[in-house]
Formats: structure tokens, C-alpha cells, sequence
């Protein structure tokens, strides 16, 4: 008796039906598309983040309104031609190379200032700086020898 039930067990066995295989491939795609959109969504949002401070970046911008140096300094006038959001800082490239200005604040909107910088070369480039990130230079100029 009990080798009979084991026996019409078998027998009745048959394969997976048409309604738990459809079940399984939408699960299946479900789960796929889950995964998938938490990828991408982590990719936009940390792209986005750095579309405000681009923006900012663009909205900002300095000129370089004279470059000139005696044998040791370096005297740039920076005039603040477009935005109104508060810069942290500038950054001074001479000839490529990191500077730092050792006077000088930065301009509000149409004002000009001054900034001396350690050290001489032939080209100037200012890159303003929003909180931590640093734009892209704005301006570049030929350094002009003092007479």
C-alpha cells in the first residue's frame, strides 16, 4: 500500500504548468528592473548634485583687467562682471602653477581689486572658487613687466 501511493505519486507528476512559468518570468523581470533603476538612480542623483555648483560656475565670472609685474611680485586687477553669489576665493595660476595671493579680497559684482602674488611669469589665469569646488578658469592674461 505504501509502495503504491510512491508508485501513482510518480506517475501523477507533471511538468511545470504554463501559469507558474509565466509567474516566474514576471518576477523574474521585476526583480531585473529593480535592480536596474537603483543603479541608475544612484548614477543621476550624484550627477545632478554637481549641476548646481556647474551652474553657479557659469553664472559667475571674473576679468582680468591688468596683469603686472616688478622683479618679484605679480599685481592682477580682477573686476567681478557677472553673479551675485558670494565667492569663497580665487585661485591664481602663473604660467600653470598654483599661486596664492598674499593681499587682496574678492570683488563684488562690478568692483575691481587687486591682488599681489609671489613670483612672475608670462600668463595669468584666475579660477574662482564657489564653497569647495573650484570652477574652471575664467580668464586668462599676458603678464605685462612694470616700467
Amino acid at each position: 500500500m505504501y509502495s503504491d501511493f510512491f508508485k501513482n505519486l510518480k506517475s501523477q507528476k507533471k511538468g511545470v504548468s504554463g501559469v507558474v512559468t509565466a509567474v516566474l518570468l514576471i518576477l523574474l523581470v521585476v526583480a531585473a528592473v529593480g535592480i536596474l533603476w537603483a543603479v541608475v538612480q544612484s548614477l543621476v542623483s550624484d550627477s545632478t548634485g554637481n549641476v548646481g555648483s556647474s551652474t553657479l560656475c557659469l553664472t559667475n565670472t571674473f576679468s582680468i583687467e591688468s596683469a603686472v609685474n616688478d622683479s618679484t611680485i605679480t599685481t592682477v586687477k580682477i573686476k567681478k562682471t557677472q553673479g551675485s553669489d558670494e565667492i569663497t576665493s580665487i585661485n591664481f595660476f602663473i604660467d600653470g602653477v598654483s599661486k596664492t595671493a598674499t593681499t587682496g579680497t574678492v570683488p563684488s559684482l562690478g568692483e575691481t581689486q587687486s591682488f599681489n602674488i609671489t613670483g612672475v611669469g608670462s600668463e595669468v589665469e584666475i579660477a574662482p572658487v564657489l564653497g569647495e569646488t573650484q570652477c574652471p578658469n575664467s580668464d586668462k592674461a599676458t603678464i605685462t613687466t612694470a616700467s
